[in-house]
């Protein structure tokens, strides 16, 4: 059971000089003039490639959920691949799970069950029969914010929710959560992150550069 709970130019002005010819001369050497218009502006900037902060993160794929990404490699992941074998048994159910935890040491073997996961990104079949998990009004959770966003030519949603009380759900409770969903390939993914009470770090911002710069989907 997965229970769920994003930022001199030098200009080279050439030196003109005047050349004196002969000896002593009585004769002056014509002021030269400068043109109005440059004719060689140089740009002694090198243009320095742009960086990617996520190029040296740690890269995961799933194939039976069809996608791929790269998370922080402080950071470690669980994968929860439906029918593979684990301590505890055999992963069933129509669902691929993925938890990402910030924790330092946290298990890397598919949890039996997880009821507070940081991020838990979830792979289904869209015909699938959606598991009875929360909605977006379930445990006090204010209205969301909603805005559309684009990953891997892969349009979708990003959700903000915020939490005044957070009642009727089990785990820590949230103080805020963003919630990513798309539907490709015949596939619904979920990508969720709950902050939760206690925590000592807000990974809002690099859980938008993961989904946002990392996730890549693929057909089933």
């Amino acid at each position: 059971m997965f229970l769920r709970q994003r930022f001199g130019i030098v200009v080279t002005v050439a030196a003109l000089s005047a050349l004196l010819l002969g000896g002593c001369s009585s004769t002056t050497a014509p002021t030269p003039s400068i043109s109005s218009t440059p004719t060689a502006i140089q740009s002694t900037a090198a243009s320095s490639p742009t960086l990617d902060p996520t190029a040296n993160w740690t890269p995961l794929s799933s194939r039976t959920g069809a996608m791929s990404l790269r998370y922080d490699p402080r950071w470690s992941a669980a994968k929860c691949e439906p029918g593979a074998q684990y301590s505890w048994g055999t992963a069933v159910g129509p669902t691929t799970a993925i938890f990402i935890s910030s924790t330092p040491g946290a298990s890397t073997e598919c949890p039996l069950e997880n009821e507070s996961p940081e991020i838990l990104i979830e792979s289904t079949p869209a015909s699938a029969t959606p598991q009875a998990t929360p909605g977006i009004g379930a445990c006090g959770a204010n209205t969301p914010t909603t805005s559309e966003v684009t990953v891997d030519g892969v349009t979708g949603q990003r959700q903000l929710l915020t939490y005044g009380t957070y009642s009727g759900c089990i785990g820590i409770p949230i103080v805020a959560e963003v919630r990513y969903t798309f539907t490709t390939n015949g596939r619904l993914y979920t990508l969720n992150y709950a902050h939760r009470q206690g925590d000592a770090h807000d990974l809002t911002s690099e859980f938008d550069l993961m989904v946002q710069e990392t996730v890549t989907f693929s057909a089933s």
